[in-house]
This record gives structure tokens, sequence and C-alpha cells, in this order.
């Protein structure tokens, strides 16, 4: 299908059924404004699209926060939760003293908006003083509907991008995934490694990570790979490499039965169990050993 990524200033005649927050996460949560979304579209003849910031926020609100999502992984993500188009804005000091109706205004001349889907606890425009309050008065004047989605709950507590994030950094990420409709991933290009791996009889795919990016706690994981419309079962390696002496971090899959050359090309890989923590390991052999039982895990675990 491909997405259209338009950025907020731009003009954008398709009709659309928008989305509105910053989905840095694009957890269950989010996915209850995109299934409204996706249902208002029938009505009204349009296309299912959300709102997005293509940097981190973050960085001028001072909090520290990283990214579960960064944005190009948020357009892949989108598109698996058939979204049509993003709207992309960059979150800088233009943005941040922006009146709440200036931005609504921004969004409506220059998109063929049919409605709005937000949830209830929605706020946006310079201090966040807008809310769905602001919306309904706002939008009583033009034709554009107005959807308030109730906020999402798990085992009693609203899900948030801040709890995903503490999950991730202490490796859990079988609860992070129970609170995201698809599972945790991370994209990167392919470059070369320590070629170690391909001696030791288990090749493997390496990338590095924007600094921007909340990445799961140092670990082995089984993972899923997406390589252009395949998906493979692998292992995947977060963090150094003490049994090499080599203590950079990175992110290292080993795909099980594939034997392609994917140096420069950029590749998904999703997380879905952790199998245990990183080992300095006396000998060769019993690193072969435990990797083989590492790859019965994964191929045991994982179902496509």
């Amino acid at each position: 299908m491909g997405i259209n990524s338009v950025d907020i200033f731009n003009k954008f005649d398709r009709p659309l059924v928008l989305c509105l927050g910053f989905f840095d996460s694009l957890h269950y949560g989010h996915k209850a404004l995109i299934d409204n979304a996706i249902e208002l579209c029938k009505a009204y003849n349009a296309y299912p699209a959300l709102f997005t910031f293509d940097n981190n926020p973050a960085d001028y609100l001072c909090v520290g926060s990283k990214l579960v999502l960064t944005y190009s992984e948020r357009l892949i993500r989108a598109e698996e939760l058939c979204i049509n188009t993003v709207i992309h804005a960059r979150y800088d000091e233009q943005f941040m003293s922006m009146p709440a109706k200036k931005f609504i205004d921004t969004l409506i001349s220059g998109f063929n908006i049919k409605a709005i889907v937000v949830g209830e606890d929605y706020t946006f425009g310079a201090g966040r003083v807008g809310n769905i309050d602001t919306l309904k008065d706002y939008l009583k004047h033009t034709d554009v509907s107005l959807q308030i989605v109730p906020i999402t709950y798990i085992d009693n507590r609203k899900i948030a991008s801040r709890d995903i994030r503490a999950y991730l950094k202490a490796g859990n990420v079988e609860r992070v995934n129970e609170l995201m409709p698809l599972p945790y991933f991370i994209t990167g290009k392919v470059i070369h490694g320590r070629h170690q791996g391909r001696l030791l009889g288990f090749p493997t795919a390496n990338f590095n990570t924007p600094s921007e990016k909340e990445l799961i706690a140092d670990g082995v994981y089984c993972s899923l790979v997406r390589i252009d419309g395949g998906v493979y079962k692998g292992i995947t390696n977060v963090g150094t490499h003490p049994t090499f002496n080599d203590y950079t971090n990175n992110v290292e899959t080993y795909i099980i039965g594939y034997d392609g050359d994917l140096y420069g090309r950029i590749i998904a890989v999703y997380f879905i169990k952790r199998i245990r923590a990183i080992s300095k390991f006396t000998s060769k052999e019993a690193l072969i050993a435990q990797l083989n039982s590492d790859v019965k895990c994964a191929i045991n675990s994982i179902k496509i």
C-alpha cells in the first residue's frame, strides 16, 4: 500500500479521519483511536491518518525520556495498523509556542479532514491548554466531526509509554508486548561486525541504533526478523560481546535459515521473549553449545 508522510505545513487533499496524539509507542490505547478512525472512514469515504512528531519532544521539554519507536519505525508500525497517512511536525520552539487553536486551524486549513479522533485526556497547544472542550468549541463551527475515545486500561492501569519504557529497561519484553498490538521492534542498516559469528557457524546481521531510541535491556532474545516480504526466526544479542573482549554496544542477530547478503540493507527485528543475560564464555565449544540452545528456544517459542 505505501504510507503518505506529510509535513503539517504542507497541503494534502485526500479525505482523512485524523487521530491526534504523539503515538510514540503505538500501544493498545493508541490502537483504540486508530480502530475508531478506521470505522469512521467507512461513513466518510475517507482514509485513516494520524498526527505525530518526527523528532523527540523530550529534547525540548528537558525530561530526558527516549522514544519507544523512532519516527521511521512509527511509519512502519502505523502501516502495519492500516494507517494510510501520517501528518508530522517538528517539535521545536516554534511548535511549542503555537496556540491550541492555531494548531487545529493549521490542520483544518491544510488538510481535507472529515473527522478527528482523540483520547478523552488529550491536550495540545502552547502550555497544553487545549483539551477536548477546546476541540468541541472549535469544531462546532466547522464541518469536522469529533470522536472522543475512552482511556484504555490493562490490569486497572492506564496504558502509558512511560511504563513501556520502564519494562524495556528491565528487559521485560513479554510485558511490553502485552501492552502493544504488535511486538516491540528495532530497525537498522546492517553493517560489518567482527565476523566471529560466521566462524562459529552463526553468521549475524549487525546494526547500531540511534541514541534517541529506548533500547531493551542488554541480553539475548528470541526474535523475528523481517527482510523485505519475508519473516524469519532468530536470536538477537543486545549489548556487548564479552567473550570476544568487545564491549561496544550494538544489536546482533542470527537469522535462522537465512543465508543472503544483508550488508547495507535495512531490516526490522521484533523481540518476542528474553532468553538470558549476556555471558562471557571460556571456550568456543561452550559458546556454540549455548547458541544451539538459544536457537532451539527460538524455534520452539515462536510461531510464524
